[in-house]
């Protein structure tokens, strides 16, 4: 299968949402073009990964050194494949959340249209491409956050848009003093330390790490990302464990292993800068999600502190570093997915927004608590769940490193894990054990699980959360494999 193949995949949820939008008082036709659109583009990016090998195909040469080119290697394969998983379930969800909207149809556009950039993200052949790519993420999401069109989601927005627009201009700067000093942008993994580290360099891949970092919410960076919970869930999913976060994520990896970030800043202070933003980013966003209330800023807070167990993972510059940071970056986005998707359910099904509302509210939506119960196990890291094995596996990572920097990485990692446990399965003690009270019981009488469009897709990525947490050896071994 040639490469050029990419550009048909990455254009054609583009090209089929844009059509999406120009259907008129038809949703039932809308859903049918939307499910056809999503599921053929993520047949085709499976057909890829098999058939696709790693060749170029070059689409445009601005200047020397600076071309926009599509390449399917190793890396782009793991983060296409997850996506390409997780998209139809969550459009499912989105049909089922969504459906009382007026204008459900813009939304869905958009929400289509996005799938296909970020595949773009992934088939990137070098920095500027993967930077093109990404700025195109920043638009063509900012529609599905003011979508409420309220006051708080067009604050959500503009913040979301200060936020973005800065980084990526601390990312263009970077990417050109990188550039500058490697001759090239493309990307090719390499590991290891040198002792002739250089300061431009070094000085490029500090600013690209606080850029792509504003996507991946680092402290104090972060604030865009709470506020963006007035979007509608489906969105707020979307954001948090699918596109948005793991974009900046994925950019800051492929900074780090495949722009020769390990090689000129291992050992040097810029690593122990990014060690130090990662750590702290861990303990700040646990403990604000611990004292958080509101059902879907708690979690937004929680993918604060878990997104930067991967970058911690990527601070180590390691190749158990790098297998560990792809790990969790699955077995969050499965977890993550699977726990904003309750929260939208429950909001939508019973108006109930607040932590303190939820007692006993299992025996009206029994399936929906107990998916979130085994996400909640996942999140905390409790052995046999998806979250235990990413966790072991960065912990592996920062003691093999062993200095003190990457050991209070390891006690960081654990503290956020015990305020993971009471701040999630206390929303399970909640259900399942009280009884109703005075705060919540109008909303208890509202709350049911009559939508199947929302809770088969729960009920799926719980499961998931199980099946990698017990059978999970293949996984890291198939990783290893593609990164030895």
């Amino acid at each position: 299968m040639p490469s050029w193949i990419l550009l048909i995949i990455a254009f054609l949820p583009i090209v089929g949402g844009a059509l999406i939008g120009l259907i008129k008082n038809n949703f039932k036709l809308t859903k049918i073009l939307s499910y056809v659109v999503v599921i053929l583009t993520s047949i085709a990016t499976w057909l890829a990964i098999f058939l696709i090998k790693e060749d170029k195909f070059l689409i445009l040469e601005i200047v020397k050194n600076y071309e926009i080119c599509l390449k399917f290697d190793n890396f782009g394969k793991v983060f296409a494949g997850m996506v390409s998983i997780l998209w139809p379930l969550a459009l499912m969800y989105s049909f089922g959340y969504m459906k009382h909207d007026a204008r459900k149809q813009t939304y869905n556009m958009f929400y289509v249209m996005t799938f296909g950039v970020v595949l773009g993200l992934a088939f990137s052949e070098n920095l500027l491409t993967m930077f093109c790519f990404y700025e195109m993420l920043t638009f063509i999401t900012l529609p599905l956050i003011v979508h409420p069109a309220t006051s708080e989601a067009r604050k959500a927005g503009r913040f979301y848009l200060y936020f973005s627009l800065s980084g990526s201009s601390l990312s263009l700067v970077g990417m050109i003093l990188i550039t500058s000093f490697l001759g090239t942008n493309s990307f090719e993994l390499a590991f290891g330390s040198t002792a002739s580290a250089n300061m431009l360099f070094q000085m490029g891949y500090l600013l690209c790490f606080f850029g792509f970092g504003v996507k991946s919410a680092i402290f104090p960076l972060h604030f865009w990302l709470p506020m963006a919970g007035a979007a509608p869930t489906p969105t707020t999913a979307l954001l948090h464990a699918v596109a948005v976060v793991k974009a900046g994520l994925f950019a800051l990896l492929r900074v780090t292993f495949y722009n020769r970030g390990a090689y000129f800043v291992a050992g040097t202070a810029i690593q122990y800068v990014v060690m130090i933003i990662a750590c702290v980013t861990i303990i700040y966003g646990s403990a604000k999600a611990l004292k958080e209330q509101h059902l879907k800023r708690r979690f937004a807070y929680s993918t604060i502190s878990n997104l930067s167990y991967i970058v911690l993972a990527l601070s180590f510059m390691n190749y158990i570093g790098l297998i560990a940071a792809l790990v969790h970056l699955v077995m969050h986005s499965v977890t993550k997915i699977c726990l904003f998707f309750v929260c939208g359910e429950v909001i939508e099904n019973s108006e109930a927004k607040y932590v303190y509302q939820l007692d006993g509210f299992a025996k009206k939506m029994p399936l929906t608590f107990v998916a979130y119960t085994l996400a909640a196990c996942s999140i905390t890291g409790v052995p046999l769940f998806a979250g235990f094995v990413s966790k072991y596996y960065i912990i592996s990572a920062g003691l093999e490193l062993g200095n003190v920097f990457s050991l209070i990485g390891v006690i960081c990692l654990i503290l956020s894990a015990i305020m993971t446990a009471v701040y999630s399965l206390q929303i399970s003690f909640k259900a399942f054990v009280n009884k109703p009270n005075q705060l919540g019981e109008e909303v208890y009488k509202r709350a049911n699980e009559k939508s199947k469009e929302m809770l088969i897709p729960i009920c799926v990525f719980a499961i998931v959360c199980v099946i990698l947490g017990v059978s999970s050896t293949w996984f890291v071994d198939l990783l290893m494999n593609l990164f030895n």
